[in-house]
């Protein structure tokens, strides 16, 4: 009724009218439903190495980034121009979601890579080390960090809303962990560097 109900008064309104408890299980049912619908989404694609398609993936469903942060954030833009071109208007960097804490304005870039990329490299004594392509997008959205913090004044000054660069967060978002971490140590090495 209410995904085929114009009226989103009348859906407040009846919404307004149920208890809390009913309310805690539709939200419940609602939030199962798209965990679901994205898992299927996740099973039927977790082979697919095109950036693009999980770029798509992640708008559609802002609300999967949302759910990593300890604080409520939205999302500015996506294929965000960061700063970097020259005179000649070349080598811009763009990340691909510039996300705002909705709380202090702070910004945080987003990187998706594919399911297909690399988490570990090479055995180095007794653990692994981070595979060459996760080491590149770390210094990727390094780079995005610190041209947005440089070029903060030429990219925001205009805006009406203010945002800052106050040290952003950065997130990559890369690997298949059911692929590539198959036992502790594998596990514990990637673990060791992330936390960090």
């Amino acid at each position: 009724w209410i995904s085929v109900t114009s009226d989103t008064e009348l859906i407040i309104e009846k919404l307004q009218n149920l208890k809390i408890d009913n309310l805690n299980k539709i939200n419940s049912l609602i939030g199962i439903g798209n965990i679901k619908k994205i898992l299927d989404k996740w099973e039927a694609n977790s082979d697919n190495d095109n950036e693009e398609f999980w770029q798509l993936t992640f708008m559609q469903h802002s609300w999967i980034l949302a759910q990593l942060f300890s604080h409520p954030i939205i999302i500015l833009n996506d294929k965000a121009y960061v700063g970097g071109k020259s005179y000649t208007n070349k080598g811009g960097n763009i990340v691909d979601f510039l996300y705002q804490n909705k709380i202090t304005s702070n910004v945080i870039l987003i990187e998706i890579k594919t399911p297909k990329t690399s988490i570990l490299g090479k055995k180095y004594r007794s653990l692994y080390s981070i595979s060459e392509e996760l080491s590149g997008s770390i210094n990727q959205i390094l780079n995005y960090k610190e041209e947005i913090q440089k070029n903060y004044f030429n990219l925001f000054e205009k805006f009406e809303n203010k945002y800052f660069t106050f040290n952003p967060k950065c997130l990559i978002i890369a690997g298949s962990v059911e692929d590539e971490l198959d036992d502790n140590t594998k596990l514990k090495s990637f673990e060791i560097f992330r936390n960090d």
